[in-house]
C-alpha cells in the first residue's frame, strides 16, 4: 500500500467518525430541544389553566 493510500484511508475515516460525531450530536440537540418544547407547552397550559380558575373563582 503506498503513502497516498494509507493517507487517504486515514482521511476517510477520520472524515467518517467526524460525520457520526456529528450525527449524533444533533441528533442529541434535537431530541432535547422537543424535551424542552413539551415542557414548555405542558407549562403554557398549566398557566391558562390558572388563570381560567383564577377568573372562575373571582366569579364566586
Amino acid at each position: 500500500m503506498t503513502d497516498f493510500q494509507e493517507k487517504l484511508i486515514l482521511t476517510l475515516l477520520d472524515k467518517g467518525i467526524l460525520a457520526i460525531i456529528a450525527l449524533l450530536l444533533g441528533y442529541l440537540v434535537s431530541k432535547k430541544l422537543e424535551i424542552f418544547k413539551g415542557n414548555q407547552e405542558r407549562i403554557r397550559s398549566l398557566e391558562k389553566d390558572k388563570i381560567a380558575l383564577k377568573n372562575e373563582f373571582d366569579k364566586l
